[in-house]
């Protein structure tokens, strides 16, 4: 009878026992890459997340400018040269010393991204313009590179070359020892206004099975006003860019299955889930209502929750609460979903119910500390917030270290464990 209560009892005790808390890794950042300073500020932040409290490290390999930071064959290797010591490769640096602090390694990579418009530094300008996208804009039609107004340059998913270097590209930096998987960040069309240049279009054709003779106004314009005018086969365009990103990522998952075994992907995704048509992203379960007049039947063909890469549901929201996003929040009038999205806190309590109870497993949170600058109290809630998801990803080291928070965050998660 005594054993039978005391195994009662521990049972009793283990459901009141508080879950775990998801782990936390940082994102090492290419803002880190001063060369005079190069491998001691890689070992700072690396130290510097393990004295936190952090798990692991995502090294960031390939940065917006499209430029490779370790050698490969897909894309230019912008080379790091370390002042003292070190290989300069930042993969290899920070693997190392993260081995020393008991860490796991990613690698971060940044794909479809072709350089910064105003330093004019990037793919773009080495040889690859003609992968950039068009976009509608109040001028006209015009090119990312050749767009005065634009900062940086993106590349577009539609047209196949690009897909293939960076799956290439993936390749090449799942094939180093040092990191135990990867995610890619704006797998994704930049906005609605994109892409409508010409390889886009016989793409969409090709699918579609039928010319579109008014381009782009077959598909939309722009009105004077900047406001979204569909054409008529907008609802399919919506959807073939959808799927151009879905099987772009799970061309990458079927690789690392196939060719790493042991590896996983993760593909950070934008947390605005009724926006996300705007960019091709859909993360939702198949069957879950979108509430979207444009949305076809068979939209849920598209879903990156059923490729079985992680998703990183990324919380780059300004506002911590539903309250805060709903008086600050301008929602367009032909966009007409709830606000309550835009904040970390809506979007956690909403991201649950558009998964399966298997994706949700697998589901990270992406946090931006660059949102909350100057206010640890809020960059806390957020992070405290995401961690409901499986794991949580900061961003990034150079933004903890200009805040001065390793030792705030040291406390926050030495406090939640």
């Amino acid at each position: 009878m005594i054993a039978i209560l005391l195994g009662l009892g521990l049972a009793i005790a283990a459901c009141h026992r508080p879950a775990a808390r998801a782990p936390v890794w940082v994102w090492l950042d290419a803002g880190l890459l001063t060369p005079q300073v190069l491998p001691e500020a890689v070992w700072e932040a690396v130290d510097s997340a393990a004295a936190a409290g952090a798990e692991g490290l995502v090294v960031e390999v390939k940065c917006r400018t499209g430029e490779a930071l370790v050698a490969n064959s897909a894309f230019p290797y912008t080379k790091i040269s370390p002042a003292s010591s070190g290989s300069g490769d930042i993969l290899r640096m920070a693997a190392e010393r993260a081995a020393t602090r008991g860490m796991r390694v990613a690698a971060g990579i940044h794909v479809f991204y072709g350089g910064n418009k105003r330093s004019r530094q990037g793919l773009a300008w080495q040889g690859m313009g003609d992968w950039c996208v068009t976009r509608i804009t109040e001028r006209g039609l015009v090119r990312d590179d050749e767009d005065p107004e634009r900062a940086w340059v993106r590349f577009s998913p539609a047209i196949p070359e690009v897909r293939q270097a960076e799956l290439s590209f993936l390749d090449a930096v799942l094939s180093r020892p040092e990191c135990e998987g990867a995610w890619l960040v704006g797998a994704e069309f930049p906005d609605v206004w994109s892409d409508v240049g010409p390889r886009a279009r016989e793409g969409f054709q090709d699918w579609l099975g039928a010319e579109v003779r008014t381009w782009p106004a077959d598909v939309c314009v722009r009105d004077s006003t900047g406001v979204l005018r569909p054409g008529k086969w907008f609802p399919q365009w919506i959807l073939w860019r959808a799927m151009v990103i879905r099987d772009f990522v799970a061309r990458a998952e079927e690789a690392v299955a196939s060719r790493h075994p042991g590896k996983w992907l993760g593909i950070v995704v934008g947390g605005w889930l009724p926006r996300g048509f705007q960019e091709g992203v859909n993360w939702a379960q198949p069957g879950y209502d979108h509430r979207n007049r444009w949305l076809v039947a068979g939209y849920g063909q598209s879903s990156l929750a059923t490729v079985g890469t992680r998703l990183g549901i990324g919380l780059f929201f300004a506002a911590v609460s539903e309250k805060e996003a709903k008086r600050v929040v301008a929602i367009p009038e032909e966009a007409s979903f709830d606000p309550g999205w835009l904040s970390v806190e809506g979007c956690v309590r909403r991201a649950k119910g558009a998964l399966t109870a298997e994706s949700w497993e697998r589901t990270w949170a992406v946090v931006h500390l660059g949102h909350y600058q100057g206010d640890w109290k809020k960059a806390r809630r957020a992070l405290r917030s995401a961690r409901s998801f499986a794991g949580v990803v900061l961003l990034d080291a150079t933004q903890l270290s200009a805040e001065r928070w390793w030792a705030r965050l040291r406390s926050e998660l030495g406090s939640a464990k």
